[in-house]
């Protein structure tokens, strides 16, 4: 039997093969990752959402990775747009060409790769 753990809104459990956090509070973040290790997570992918357009995406996915030990698998940029679409449908079929649902699509073949 698996052992599921719930941590400010995300589901772990020991099978789980992926882990994407978006968070923006440090001490949830570590809390996260360290209960996700100790679940033996075979395989964790970080997320970092809203990030504002004046920053050096780049640097912030390298800064990330280097601060948790973990992979990064996009950096999705904040987006009036996105709040705009208010789950009138799916973002990423309306508007496939936008650098959020590019980099949705990078995210999953990342998944994919697995």
């Amino acid at each position: 039997m698996s052992k599921v753990v719930t941590v400010g809104g995300w589901h772990f459990g020991s099978s789980v093969d992926i882990l994407a956090i978006i968070r923006p509070h440090c001490s949830v973040l570590c809390y996260t990752i360290d209960v996700a290790r100790q679940l033996n997570v075979r395989r964790m992918l970080l997320a970092i959402n809203k990030a504002h357009s004046k920053l050096n995406l780049d640097a912030l996915k390298q800064k990330v990775e280097q601060t948790y030990g973990e992979t990064v698998a996009g950096v999705f940029p904040l987006s009036e747009d996105l709040l705009q679409l208010a789950s009138e449908g799916v973002f990423c079929v309306k508007y496939p060409e936008h650098p959020v649902s590019k980099e949705f699509a990078k995210v999953a073949n990342q998944i994919m790769e697995g």
